[in-house]
């Protein structure tokens, strides 16, 4: 089970997410909440975010630099926000892998 720490945002267009844990699959659900959140509508109004990015190529890297101890940073946009989704094994405090999903709104 993934946990997720919210980092207040430096500025009201910025929200960084620390999601611990070793299922990349939800840092995908994590990232469309996340926007959901910034557009105040619910996730279910959302276009799938299949539509817009290769999320197995998100996953899989992810998965990937969890399994190797490697760094790996994925940067998108969906609209007009930025999305930067990163994995340093490095970072985490507890020696555990630490996904960041970073969305910047771009207006």
């Amino acid at each position: 089970m993934v946990t997720s720490d919210e980092t207040p945002p430096e500025d009201a267009n910025c929200v960084a997410v620390h999601a611990l844990g070793e299922e990349s699959e939800s840092v995908i659900g994590e990232t469309l909440r996340i926007l959901a959140d910034m557009e105040d509508v619910p996730v279910d109004d959302l276009e799938p975010l299949y539509h817009r990015v290769e999320t197995d190529a998100v996953v899989s890297l992810l998965a990937h630099a969890r399994e190797s101890n490697s760094a790996v940073s994925v940067e998108f946009t969906v609209d007009e926000y930025t999305v930067a989704v990163s994995h340093d094994y490095r970072e985490s405090p507890r020696d555990e892998s630490q996904v960041v999903v970073e969305v910047v709104d771009g207006t």
